[in-house]
């Protein structure tokens, strides 16, 4: 792997975390990446921080079963769910980010 792969790879997390975003939150507030994640504080049952940890945790344990011989029942590769990965950790960044400011 070179650095251009992974740059590659970083785009594509951005493309993906963008469009999901816009799916899950509307035009309305496509402008803010943790609108969604917010939802969780908004109905009381736990902080933004812990709802992005809730998440990265079970493609965790996703990743773990696609790396161990687990059969998927859902067509995402480990390559996916990477993707994944890499953008709960940069919403979790930005949540951290916000807090600190």
């Amino acid at each position: 792997m070179t650095f251009k792969d992974s740059q590659s790879f970083l785009d594509s997390v951005l493309e993906t975390m963008a469009r999901k975003n816009a799916d899950y939150c509307g035009a309305h507030q496509a402008a803010d990446p943790l609108a969604n994640l917010r939802l969780s504080e908004k109905v009381g049952l736990c902080d933004t921080k812990t709802a992005i940890l809730s998440r990265l945790l079970d493609k965790v344990q996703r990743l773990v079963n696609l790396t161990t011989g687990h059969e998927p029942k859902v067509a995402e590769t480990a390559e996916d769910t990477l993707q994944d990965l890499v953008g709960y950790a940069l919403l979790l960044r930005t949540a951290l980010l916000e807090e600190s400011a």
